[in-house]
């Protein structure tokens, strides 16, 4: 990771992390997911949520687990008292967390981890990431940097429209901020990217997400027909014509049969479950809403950080008789990340910001290099009065 020159009075920095890129510890503190045990399918958690809401808080009934640490290095320890596995088997977030705490010893600021329950509705982990930067806003006495990955883009972005004063500037990397169907095959059919492990195939069905409303935040609205690639979300068997639908009401998803709707789900729906699913689609399209352009609002300093060289899903073709696969035959792929289509990893339309291309795929684009160099020309551009105010687009290959 590059090295940043010290700086006196640095902006904290606050960690954003991913869908499925958080630890679930339970009530005793004990790390639930993501363990070796369940790599190797030896432990298989149950990630569903209750489907009711709590009506004195207004969100969804929890379950045991909490959120804990961003996930880091998983490997074997061998029951040795190391600080680092003996074998690793994925670094995840290692990399960039070690440099950030390293660059927040040098410059006498603080590194912060944002750590929220990625299976829970997105409007709920961005209340809470209003509530924790005003913690460490009145803590450090001014706004902090935040470094987003994937889904903690959409966490994110709605306040910057809504409390830009507790952002000092923001790095979206490989964010996922555009609609799409990205999860349309993990919803509908076990399998796919759910398997976590050759040995691990059942940590998150249909039926675990169909509890999980966070991924519906990404459900296509009306009016949202093409992704960022300018292509439907979803086609006929051509792989032209789209299915132009409000993917935010629940008759979508029974006429397409997709989602717990899908013949291969094995989700029990009852009208009991029907009824929390509409509601989930409901609070989805309100969250969207919050996800624009505000031409009235001062944004500070907004870089992304984009992969562009792994083809990458964009978008599905059912089949003549109207199934849905989702295998390649039926799959439109794109330049991106392996996970988020390059032109779906930015910004909405308006909003001012700078890219910079990366050869890193999704889940190591926080171990380039450029992320150090990245958050000091932020912290250069807001000490100068400077602001992005058109895309400019550059390459490192």
């Amino acid at each position: 990771m590059a090295s940043s020159s010290s700086l006196q009075a640095a902006p904290d920095i606050v960690f954003v992390h991913g869908l499925k890129a958080g630890c679930l510890a339970d009530g005793r503190g004990k790390n639930v997911y993501l363990t070796i045990p369940n790599l190797l399918g030896l432990t298989t958690p149950d990630l569903s949520l209750p489907t009711e809401f709590d009506e004195s808080t207004g969100w969804q009934c929890t379950d045991d687990f909490r959120p804990s640490v961003p996930l880091s290095n998983i490997g074997f320890k061998f029951g040795l008292p190391l600080d680092k596995p003996l074998i690793t088997l994925a670094k995840v977030y290692s990399p960039f967390l070690e440099w950030s705490a390293a660059y927040a010893a040098k410059n006498e600021c603080q590194h912060h981890d944002f750590v929220w329950d990625w299976r829970r509705e997105i409007s709920e982990a961005n209340a809470k990431l209003e509530q924790f930067l005003e913690e460490v806003v009145a803590k450090s006495g001014r706004a902090p940097q935040i470094v987003c990955h994937s889904a903690g883009a959409l966490v994110t972005f709605p306040l910057l429209n809504r409390r830009p004063d507790l952002i000092h500037s923001v790095l979206f990397a490989a964010g996922a901020l555009d609609q799409g169907m990205l999860l349309g095959q993990d919803m509908s059919t076990p399998g796919g990217r759910s398997e976590f492990s050759p040995f691990q195939k059942s940590i998150i069905t249909p039926s675990t997400w169909f509890t999980n409303p966070a991924v519906f935040a990404w459900c296509p609205t009306n009016g949202s027909t093409l992704t960022g690639s300018g292509l439907p979300h979803l086609t006929e068997a051509d792989h032209v014509t789209p299915i132009d639908r409000d993917y935010c009401e629940i008759e979508t998803f029974k006429e397409l049969k997709i989602g717990p709707f899908h013949p291969n789900s094995e989700v029990q729906m009852t009208p009991e479950r029907e009824a929390f699913f509409v509601l989930v689609l409901d609070r989805a399209r309100e969250y969207r809403k919050t996800v624009r352009c505000d031409e009235t609002a001062t944004y500070p300093p907004i870089e992304c950080l984009i992969c562009n060289t792994v083809p990458t899903v964009d978008g599905y073709a059912r089949t003549e008789d109207g199934r849905w696969l989702f295998d390649t035959a039926g799959s439109r792929m794109v330049p991106g990340d392996g996970v988020i289509g390059a032109k779906s990893a930015v910004p909405p339309a308006g909003v001012p910001h700078n890219v910079t291309y990366t050869e890193f795929d999704h889940a190591n684009i926080l171990s380039d290099p450029v992320v150090g160099s990245l958050l000091q020309k932020m912290r250069d551009a807001k000490s100068s009065g400077e602001r992005p105010v058109f895309i400019k687009k550059t390459s490192l290959v």
